[in-house]
């Protein structure tokens, strides 16, 4: 009788032994489970992108100079460039960029005030310039132009309708009084890119372009004074829908710092005044409104 209690005893205070180990093993089990992390489950950082459209004029320029900003802040900047007019059009249209460099300020105040674009962050840039080129006759003058219009029939300029380049190439020579004998023999380019292209190419005689682009391709500039500079005067905005507005905002203001606007001025492009610099809003822009016929 005692031998058969003693085995039950036994019996019992194994079975509780082995609950209690098994009990253990499952909670410390749990616990792991919830102090690591299934591994399948990864906390990235993914690199900021921001998409930016930019006038044509400007795109070698610009990405020239962005590598040190990227290398600063960490991101990567995607240039897109065409006509300010096309992608002020774009962006009417809810094209998805972070931010806009036009050549002119009539494209961003504009859709500033239809709230496009943030209003803090529509400011000038950079001032471009105006250059005649010439791959066929490299020593070609302005006054070649002016005096021998029939020597240099096929003369190339962006769309004044979309482009600010071409609207000052059309405002110099409405000036002079060579629009109307050239008028029928332009080749007109979608963007001043295209223009410059086909001038390099010798596709035409001659063209007006940005020095910009003539300083970025190592080429000679003819530069071309203009009745009013300011029409070149470019700006940028970040788009109100963007993502990424405070990092595209920098990248603006980048391009505004002394250090930046001096390389600008090495570039093909005028420094901004330290009026224009101290504020978001540079002196009123009289925009030349010719009409494009």
């Amino acid at each position: 009788m005692k031998k058969t209690s003693f085995l039950t005893l036994l019996a019992l205070i194994c079975s509780v032994s082995f609950s209690f180990i098994t009990s253990f093993s499952a909670t410390a089990t749990l616990m792991d489970k919830k102090a690591k992390p299934e591994s399948k489950v990864k906390i990235t950082q993914e690199k900021v992108t921001l998409k930016v459209a930019v006038a044509s004029n400007f795109l070698a320029t610009a990405k020239a100079l962005t590598p040190a900003f990227e290398e600063q802040y960490k991101v990567s900047v995607q240039w897109i460039n065409g006509a300010s007019g096309s992608i002020y059009q774009q962006i009417k249209h809810g094209a998805p960029y972070d931010a806009f460099f036009s050549a002119d300020k009539l494209r961003p105040e504009k859709l500033k005030a239809s709230k496009h674009l943030l209003v803090n962050t529509v400011k000038p840039y950079t001032l471009g310039q105006l250059s005649l080129f010439s791959a066929k006759h490299p020593n070609m003058t302005l006054a070649d132009i002016k005096n021998h219009p029939r020597n240099f029939p096929r003369i190339a300029i962006a769309n004044p309708e979309t482009a600010p380049y071409g609207l000052a190439a059309k405002a110099w020579l409405s000036e002079h009084g060579l629009w109307q004998a050239y008028k029928k023999s332009l080749i007109v380019g979608s963007n001043v890119g295209q223009t410059f292209q086909q001038v390099r190419t010798k596709a035409v005689d001659a063209g007006f372009v940005s020095s910009g682009q003539l300083v970025a391709h190592q080429l000679v500039t003819v530069p071309v004074p203009l009745k009013n500079p300011e029409q070149l005067l470019q700006y940028a905005g970040v788009l109100t829908n963007s993502k990424n507005a405070e990092t595209a905002e920098l990248l603006i203001d980048y391009f505004r710092t002394e250090s930046v606007q001096l390389k600008l001025s090495e570039l093909g492009y005028l420094p901004l005044s330290q009026s224009q610099l101290a504020s978001n809003e540079a002196p009123e822009n009289k925009l030349v409104t010719a009409e494009y016929n």
